[in-house]
Parts: C-alpha cells; structure tokens; sequence
C-alpha cells in the first residue's frame, strides 16, 4: 500500500502518541529495556502493519486502554540514576503541553531534548531528587 504524505503524517502521529502513552507507564516503575518490550512492540508492528487511518486508531485505543497501569505511580514518581533522560522528556513534554495551551509557543518539544545544543535545556531541576 502506498499513502500519501498526508496519510503517512497522520499514521504516523497516531503511532507517536501511542508510543509516548505506552513509555509514560514507566511511572509506574515499569521497565523500558529492550528486552522487556521487544515482543510486544514486535507483534504491534505486524499487527498495524498495511492498516488505514480509522483501523490504526482503533487498534491503538484498544491496546491503550489495555494497559493496567493507571498513574497512580506519580504519587511516589521521582527522579534518580536510572530514569533521568525519562524525567527529562517527561518535563519536556509536559513544558510543551503547557506552553502550547498558553499560545506561548517560545520552544519546540524537540528543541527540550536536545542533548547535542551547545547550551541544551535543563529542566530536571524543576523535578529534584531530593525535595
């Protein structure tokens, strides 16, 4: 099947937030190791595979709405060794969220997690490890 641009696009936000939901879990001490997600990720790929808009959408909220974890791991949820790049692409998304619902669109997401820029975004502080 070949798709437009547009097409693509859409399939390929839809896939994104999907992705996003589904690391966010790790809040909940959820592991994000290769091998713990392989499997699963492995069958999504073969079953979204060739599908349209409307079927990837539905096949999504329905493996979303799979998911056992709820948030309720935010309550205890802090920062240390082994999830510090988490933290900040969590801070990063919600800087975003929060700057696009205030029209103050002075950053991009990506411009957040940018490690490579020669004065990259520290947000961490913002979420101590010690309060």
């Amino acid at each position: 099947m070949k798709d437009d641009a547009i097409t693509v696009n859409k399939k390929l936000a839809l896939v994104a937030r999907f992705i996003e939901l589904y690391v966010v879990r790790s809040v909940n001490n959820k592991t994000l190791a290769y091998d713990s997600i392989r499997y699963t990720m492995y069958n999504l790929i073969k079953e979204i595979r060739d599908k349209e808009i409307s079927e990837l959408a539905e096949i999504l909220k329905e493996k979303s709405r799979s998911f056992d974890e709820k948030f309720d791991g935010m309550k205890g949820f802090r920062m240390h060794q082994q999830n510090r790049r988490f933290v900040h692409f969590l801070l990063a998304r919600i800087t975003n969220y929060v700057e696009d619902q205030c029209d103050m669109h002075t950053s991009r997401f990506e411009d957040y997690v940018d490690r490579s820029a020669a004065k990259p975004f520290e947000i961490e502080h913002i979420w101590s490890d010690k309060f």
